[in-house]
């Protein structure tokens, strides 16, 4: 009896989960350019690729407000305002689908600590929202003058098109 039990609480426990969280996400799942779109024109754009053997991602990403280019490190695009990498990322959670990443803004010389979860029912969609912010000035010199703020936006949708 008790075996029967067990067996039919196995089946539906089986079944009730979605078969998406059995999911492991790899690093490829990440790779590519990722894009949001405001309805007034402002474009953040992010470029992830794996670095062979660490089990991580780097990228660049690029802002424009209103068309335009405020914070570039994209290689090979026009108005390119920083020449090295931006975006360093692992995976925090292979089975929800959570990188962690760092994201560095140059215009206010800060830096983003946050997550990029994909929608398990769509995996060419993202949210990306920032869990702390580092502002490096205040550690080195308070007297910069920086204005408040982050150049591009938080909390967003992203959607993969390449």
């Amino acid at each position: 009896m008790k075996l029967k039990i067990l067996s039919i609480v196995f089946i539906f426990a089986l079944f009730a989960c979605p078969m998406g969280s059995f999911a492991q996400y790899r690093l490829a799942d990440y790779e590519g350019i990722w894009r949001w779109t405001s309805g007034s024109g402002d474009t953040l754009l992010l470029g992830l690729k794996q670095i062979p053997v660490q089990g991580k991602l780097t990228g660049f990403h690029a802002f424009s407000q209103r068309g335009v280019v405020l914070d570039n490190s994209i290689p090979g695009t026009p108005n390119r305002t920083f020449d090295s990498a931006t975006i360093y990322a692992h995976i925090i959670d292979p089975a929800a689908g959570q990188l962690q990443y760092v994201i560095q803004d140059h215009l206010r010389n800060s830096i983003y600590i946050g997550k990029i979860d994909l929608l398990t029912n769509n995996r060419d969609k993202a949210i990306f929202y920032t869990t702390k912010t580092e502002r490096s000035h205040l550690f080195y010199d308070p007297n910069i003058p920086l204005s408040a703020g982050r150049t591009f936006p938080d909390n967003l949708v992203l959607v993969r098109i390449e």
